[in-house]
């Protein structure tokens, strides 16, 4: 993805190598739903994190809420992160009477971050821009299955319907269907996160060291 915008500015093509970052696995040996009861987590818990700006789609996704209260009784939406959106995104909770299902849980740290990912029932990613997410990365080695927007670097993370679910840019309908799809297919989120897992080995570090020495070898 970013390699096509590098040559709209008059790189040739043939001339970029595109080389993933390395990544290092989160580690949390406790249980989900031991994680889950430290947390203080009841019901179905679905997790979003980014920066409070419109482009991450925070809105539409509260908006999906009491389509999915009808079907999930028990959901609960945890928003991570801060950002110049969070007033509009506060009135937003009371303008739909969820201050009981909608939590904004602003910054958190490293290790704290990891315990909700790995706590949620599905991770949300409603983004109309992305590069290359090891966000997302973070979410399928935490054995947490991921629904994201197929915009930007996530395509090249997500394969639809083995590792995760991608959707369409603004199709709310899609996005309330999958999660529930995720909430009533325990046998689904097993064949996702299972994938998922296998797919985040591929980013290592080992992987990105042998590509870069190969690339600066060729170009010697």
């Amino acid at each position: 993805y970013l390699k096509k915008i590098v040559t709209t500015w008059g790189v040739p093509a043939e001339r970029i190598a595109v080389i993933y970052n390395g990544f290092d696995v989160p580690m949390i040996q406790e249980k989900k739903e031991d994680v889950r009861e430290k947390l203080g987590m009841r019901g179905h818990i679905i997790v979003s994190v980014g920066r409070l700006v419109p482009w991450k789609g925070f809105v539409e996704l509260m908006e999906m809420m009491p389509t999915l209260l009808q079907k999930i009784p028990d959901a609960n939406l945890f928003i991570i992160g801060d950002g110049p959106y969070r007033g509009l995104l506060e009135e937003k909770i009371k303008l739909l009477a969820l201050p009981d299902r909608v939590k904004l849980v602003g910054k958190l740290s490293q290790e704290e971050l990891f315990a909700y990912l790995k706590a949620a029932d599905v991770f949300v990613l409603n983004t109309s821009y992305e590069g290359f997410s090891h966000q997302l990365l973070e979410v399928m080695a935490l054995g947490t299955p991921v629904i994201t927007t197929a915009v930007g670097g996530n395509v090249e993370i997500i394969e639809n319907k083995k590792n995760g679910i991608l959707l369409p840019l603004h199709d709310t309908q899609s996005f309330v269907e999958a999660i529930i799809s995720l909430y009533s297919d325990r046998a689904l989120v097993q064949a996702l996160t299972l994938s998922a897992e296998t797919r985040v080995k591929e980013f290592s570090d080992e992987r990105m060291l042998k590509q870069l020495s190969y690339e600066l070898a060729w170009m010697a």
